[in-house]
C-alpha cells in the first residue's frame, strides 16, 4: 500500500503515514481494506508491534474508494485529498489527464502483498496436463512481463524483470529500495 496526493495541494505535503493524521487532509480508503489491515499501517506509522496497538484515528476509520478529481493549477480549496490504495491503483492516477498526483511509499515501510496464479480445481479436474500448460504459459517471462506492465505489479521472476521496459524496472514504486522492504509487511 501506499498513498497519493494532488500535486499541488500542500506546501506540505505528507510523507510518511503518521503524517496522514493531521489537520487539513481528507483520507480515502479502498473498501476492501478493512481495519486489521488499517490498524497494521497505523503500527508501522508508530513503530509498534501488534502487542502494542494504539487506537485508530478517526479519520482512519473511513472508507471511500473514488479517487477525486481536481484541476491542475487550481487551488484547493478544503482538505487535501489523499488517497490510500495499491500501488497499481495508485500508478494509474499518473495517467488521469490534467492531473499531477504524487505517490508515496512511505521509507517505514508498508503492507505488500505477492499475488499467485490459481486454477480453479473444476477447471482441472481430470485434466492435470491443461492445467500446468496454462500455468506455464502465465508464468513465462516474457507474459510475466507483459501481464506486469498492463497491471502495474512488480515481478518477482529475475528472467521477466530483465523483459520489462527499463523504465518499469527501475520504478521504486514497484521495486522498493532492500531498506524499506526490510521495513514491511508481506499479508494475505
Amino acid at each position: 500500500l501506499a498513498f497519493a496526493y494532488p500535486g499541488e495541494a500542500s506546501k506540505t505535503p505528507p510523507r510518511v503515514w503518521k503524517d496522514l493524521n493531521r489537520d487539513g487532509l481528507s483520507l480515502s480508503f479502498p473498501s476492501n481494506l478493512d481495519d486489521p489491515a488499517k490498524q497494521a499501517l497505523w503500527n508501522l506509522a508508530l513503530a509498534k508491534l501488534p502487542a502494542d496497538t494504539e487506537p485508530l484515528p478517526t479519520s482512519w476509520k473511513s472508507t471511500d474508494n473514488t479517487a477525486p478529481a481536481f484541476a491542475a493549477g487550481q487551488p484547493q480549496t478544503g482538505p487535501v485529498h489523499v488517497w490510500i490504495d495499491t500501488v497499481a491503483s495508485l500508478h494509474a492516477l499518473k495517467s488521469r489527464p490534467g492531473e499531477t498526483w504524487q505517490v508515496v511509499l512511505p521509507a517505514e515501510g508498508s503492507l505488500l502483498t505477492i499475488y499467485h496464479w490459481a486454477l480453479p480445481a473444476a477447471a482441472s479436474a481430470g485434466k492435470p496436463a491443461v492445467a500446468e500448460a496454462a500455468l506455464r504459459v502465465l508464468v513465462a517471462p516474457a507474459n510475466a512481463a507483459r501481464f506486469a506492465v498492463e497491471q502495474n505489479l512488480g515481478v518477482t521472476q529475475p528472467e521477466a524483470r530483465k523483459a520489462l521496459p527499463p523504465s518499469v524496472a527501475a520504478d521504486p514504486l514497484l521495486y522498493p529500495a532492500p531498506a524499506l522492504l526490510s521495513n514491511s509487511r508481506f499479508v494475505r
